[in-house]
């Protein structure tokens, strides 16, 4: 094979290539296919055999694999594998050569295996086609998950640190960060490797929360659920679960000549048989959802498109259930978040998970603040007073956690914007109703409740931006004074008393 270099419109001299294809050569991928379409290697009895079929090797580009039960047969499709590379021009690299025994009784041979007269070196850990494997461990994908976990959070920390270069960079600008560069590396091999290992998944889950909290500027002890309620992402374990399932859907569609439908068939018959197998692996990952999907394969009579559909629709019923209820039973967030409505199509329709319009407020200040408002983050009395902090090691009950101007109602989101009588919020919240009350004239008497006037404020885009600045306000006349502070064990003196206690005036 000749070649010639051409740069800047010149061309070198021509040149010779005697053993394999030069690097570069656009030509290469297709000659490489025409050397490679005759190579086989000769099938054994101890051969892999998927539905029937035997599959004693494996080709990706000039990556192969080849498997088989019994040590004889290895070393035959070694040797058949070396001469038929020498006859094509190639040589094999021995030093990327290497075997893996998935078999602990026959790890403990002592069998040596050869390519021509080079010996091959055993691995306990491997990489095929950017899929880690390990066979020294019960799981199989401990060194992959712990290889995307690093690399994800690596990533993460990047996508995070961008805003110091930028100043300001807005949640929806840092979430399509996160799709294009971190969801990535979370995904990576959601459907080779099912989540059956809860302690695998939980570092994937960990590295999104962070990176979800960091992102709308929320603290560490903030409802879990408001992170994938108020961005429109899905939860990890989901996600990858949704994407196993799409792949499922991609195998049963094949013809039935394709390996890879082959695969599939023989571990559905395997699940069928309650051995171990992919599809039981997927079951046990159905089962750890939050909200658990149950897949009784006794019902089916074949795997097909329509069970996969199924199974789909009701994942997706599980996470929209799991953020119901999750919303429903949290007494921190239930009276804001509860049944809201996005509008889809000129119409009002109720979504588990989207990108809450408040979060495209553009003053970073105004932004976190109606955020954390909204998500419980903030530091009112009803939040503050039940962390564990140091001068108070115990949580006070809501009973106590007082408002720190008017001593008498307890301090939560809704006291302070719309109910607390102090002199100076109410100034600023006479002035911001007004400019309300001008652009929408029914809000002045259409709720008697001030929980449902916020929800319904919260709700209606064109004053997003005055509520934000307003929340905003509100909030810093309360953080400029301390908190009402109740002391434990004057607490614990007036409640194991018959005293009623009474607010100042």
């Amino acid at each position: 094979m000749r070649y010639a270099v051409k740069l800047d419109g010149s061309y070198s001299d021509l040149f010779e290539a005697f053993l394999g294809l030069v690097t570069g050569d656009p030509t290469a991928p297709g000659k490489w296919n025409l050397a490679i379409a005759d190579y086989k290697v000769p099938e054994h009895i101890a051969d892999i055999c998927l539905n029937g079929k035997l599959v004693p090797k494996m080709e990706h580009a000039d990556d192969i694999a080849i498997a088989t039960t019994e040590p004889q047969a290895l070393q035959e499709k070694l040797d058949a594998t070396e001469k038929y590379m020498g006859d094509i021009g190639c040589e094999m690299q021995v030093t990327k050569c290497v075997y893996s025994i998935h078999n602990r009784v026959l790890a403990k041979s002592t069998r040596v295996f050869y390519a021509g007269n080079k010996v091959i070196h055993e691995t306990l850990d491997f990489k095929y086609v950017g899929v880690y494997f390990s066979t020294n461990a019960q799981e199989m994908f401990r060194a992959h998950y712990s290889e995307i976990a690093t690399k994800a959070s690596r990533m993460a920390n990047m996508c995070l640190g961008v805003e110091r270069m930028v100043r300001n960079l807005s949640v929806w600008d840092s979430r399509c960060l996160y799709m294009a560069r971190v969801d990535s590396y979370l995904t990576n091999g959601s459907d080779i490797s099912l989540d059956v290992m809860e302690a695998q998944i939980e570092r994937l889950e960990k590295i999104q929360k962070d990176y979800l909290r960091r992102m709308l500027g929320l603290n560490t002890r903030c409802p879990i659920v408001v992170l994938y309620s108020e961005t429109g992402i899905q939860p990890i374990r989901y996600r990858r679960i949704l994407a196993a399932l799409k792949y499922l859907e991609y195998m049963v569609s094949l013809p039935p000549e394709r390996l890879v439908y082959n695969a599939i068939m023989d571990s559905y018959a395997l699940a069928c048989e309650g051995k171990i197998s992919w599809i039981n692996d997927m079951r046990i990952a159905l089962a750890k959802l939050p909200i658990a999907v149950r897949w009784d394969i006794n019902e089916d009579t074949e795997l097909n498109n329509k069970t996969v559909k199924r199974l789909q629709k009701k994942v997706h019923e599980s996470l929209n259930q799991w953020i119901t209820e999750s919303i429903n039973q949290s007494s921190r967030v239930r009276d804001i978040l509860r049944n809201r409505k996005e509008r889809e199509n000129g119409k009002l329709v109720y979504k588990a998970l989207a990108f809450r319009h408040y979060l495209r407020v553009e003053i970073p200040k105004h932004r976190l603040a109606i955020t954390r408002a909204v998500l419980s983050s903030h530091a009112l009395a009803m939040e503050r007073m039940r962390w564990k902090e140091r001068h108070r090691t115990d949580a006070i009950p809501q009973e106590w956690r007082l408002c720190r101007f008017c001593k008498v109602y307890q301090e939560d989101v809704i006291h302070a914007l719309l109910v607390c009588a102090h002199e100076a919020v109410t100034q600023i919240r006479g002035e911001f109703l007004n400019e309300i009350y001008i652009h929408i004239p029914e809000m002045r008497t259409k709720h008697s409740d001030p929980g449902e006037m916020f929800r319904d404020m919260l709700s209606i885009r064109s004053i997003t931006a005055q509520l934000a600045k307003y929340v905003y306000e509100v909030l810093e006349i309360f953080y400029a004074e301390p908190m009402l502070n109740i002391n434990p064990q004057m607490l614990k003196e007036v409640e194991d008393s018959d005293i009623e206690y009474e607010p100042e005036e």
